[in-house]
């Protein structure tokens, strides 16, 4: 029994529900029944209708730039309308250090720059640096996309109508054997209603049948009746 499947409804041979008012008393029951179930807490709160106006909707919360707390910062500023900070182009400057004294207090003419010049030198030397091999990068870069970029896109592109070759395939098999499945699902279920059809018939056959006897038996016993009080 745990294999076998029971189809209670034939949908290509019952109309039943082109019947008058019977589409509108099923729509009817169909409502009772899932305020009920809704009401017993049987369904789920994540399946009810999602609206602004349910105030059953559920509160899906998720989690935005989750391990990135520069991006999640910006976006919460964003979502408070509070205004962004520009984009700082000092760091692309190449400027001379502003130290505001740049030899030490007890030095003699010939004295060396101060601590706080050297260092001021010094960072602006690493910023420079950190320049140059940022532009040595993207020019490196540059030139390994003018150089294969052509043909890394074409290849992406090639691929990707691959891909969709492949989808578009696999949904006209989906297409075709749902069609298929349908068109026999509609062949057996016609079958089926002719055979539930002339059961029917039979049946009705047989019934008025039984019905036809039992009547003869009826009469049969009231005319015996009637002859045994007559002969008495």
């Amino acid at each position: 029994m745990s294999g076998r499947v029971l189809l209670d409804s034939l949908p290509y041979v019952d109309n039943h529900l082109e019947a008058p008012g019977v589409a509108a008393a099923v729509e009817a029951l169909i409502a009772d029944e899932k305020a009920a179930m809704a009401a017993a807490g049987i369904v789920p709160s994540a399946l009810r209708r999602a609206t602004a106006s349910d105030p059953a909707a559920p509160q899906v919360e998720k989690p935005l730039f989750d391990g990135h707390p520069v991006l999640a910062d910006l976006y919460a500023r964003t979502a408070r309308g509070e205004k962004l900070d520009a984009l700082d182009r000092r760091r692309y400057r190449l400027e001379p250090p502003m130290a505001p004294d740049s030899r030490s207090d007890d030095a003699d003419d010939d004295d060396e720059p101060s601590a706080a010049a050297i260092a001021a030198w010094r960072a602006a030397v690493d910023n420079a640096r950190v320049q140059l091999a940022h532009q040595e990068t993207r020019r490196a870069e540059l030139a390994l996309v003018q150089r294969f970029g052509g043909t890394a896109f074409r290849a992406a592109n090639a691929q990707l109508a691959a891909a969709v070759a492949v989808a578009e395939a696999e949904a006209a098999r989906a297409v075709a054997a749902t069609q298929a499945v349908n068109r026999k699902r509609k062949a057996d279920q016609l079958l089926a209603g002719k055979r539930l059809d002339a059961i029917e018939m039979r049946s009705r056959q047989a019934l008025a049948n039984i019905v036809r006897i039992q009547a003869g038996m009826l009469l049969a016993e009231a005319t015996a009746g009637a002859a045994a009080g007559a002969t008495s």
